[in-house]
């Protein structure tokens, strides 16, 4: 789990959240706007996926109704939805 830890501050986030329950993944985001799901339970440095939600950094999460919602600086709110999120999509 240390090595979990470490790699993931390394990434300079601003917020943390969980999709709580049974199979729980934690998303994580940051300065380069972009959202990042793992999963606990994983073995490794990498998130389960990737995908770019602002051009700004994300100052907020929000799980709810199945999907994320994150705020940016860029003064936009978005909704992602959780079901289509593509877990293994590679880092942009």
């Amino acid at each position: 789990m240390k090595f979990f830890i470490s790699s993931w501050t390394n990434f300079k986030n601003h917020a943390l959240a969980s999709t709580g329950g049974d199979g729980a993944c934690l998303i994580s985001a940051g300065h380069d706007g972009m959202l990042r799901l793992w999963d606990p339970r994983a073995v490794g440095p990498d998130p389960v996926a990737s995908l770019a939600a602002h051009e700004a950094p994300i100052r907020s999460l929000l799980v709810h109704g199945g999907a994320v919602w994150s705020g940016s600086t860029d003064g936009t709110v978005r909704s992602t939805s959780l079901s289509q999120v593509s877990v293994g999509s590679p880092a942009r």
